[in-house]
């Protein structure tokens, strides 16, 4: 069990939840229409309501896979333990150990082959810099607060680590 010394959520622009949104809108609207174009009121008039049926399945199948994979992408909150960085997505949590961060900074959105980016928000975007040069974005809601805790437990593991190696 890690001991967690701060915790926050991760902040949403409004132009992301905008962008999270609109396919899953689009998507109930075609099954809905669908669905109605089954039930005979002949809203696409070539199709047969058997296949208008399946389509409207179909379009609501997807809808929930959707939802589901953005509970699974899109980190609920970052955490700084003793000994690491932690995402908690809804499903699971990933921890990133200090042994394999270089360093931790307010940093930019700007391209990167080596990012894996799970910023939701162009403010206060928060950079961890692996030891094999992979970077980390986040956006967490109070990324001054953030960075200083997440620097300080860095520098404080690294002084009781000078060897980079978990005891």
């Amino acid at each position: 069990m890690d001991v967690i010394i701060f915790e926050d959520t991760v902040r949403y622009d409004r132009w992301v939840r905008v962008m999270l949104a609109f396919p899953v809108l689009l998507l109930v609207v075609l099954g809905v229409l669908f669905f109605l174009d089954g039930q005979g009121y002949d809203i696409f008039p070539r199709e047969r309501a058997k296949e208008s049926m399946v389509g409207s399945a179909a379009m609501l199948g997807v809808v929930v896979f959707t939802l589901i994979l953005y509970s699974m992408i899109i980190p609920r909150s970052i955490a700084v333990a003793q000994d690491g960085v932690v995402l908690r997505f809804r499903a699971f949590s990933w921890k990133i150990p200090f042994r394999k961060i270089k360093a931790i900074s307010s940093g930019t959105l700007g391209p990167s082959w080596r990012a894996q980016n799970f910023a939701t928000s162009f403010r206060g975007l928060v950079e961890i810099v692996k030891t094999n040069g992979a970077r980390i974005r986040v956006s967490p809601s109070r990324p001054d607060l953030f960075l200083e805790y997440a620097t300080r437990a860095l520098e404080e593991w690294r002084t009781y680590h000078p060897d980079g190696l978990l005891p």
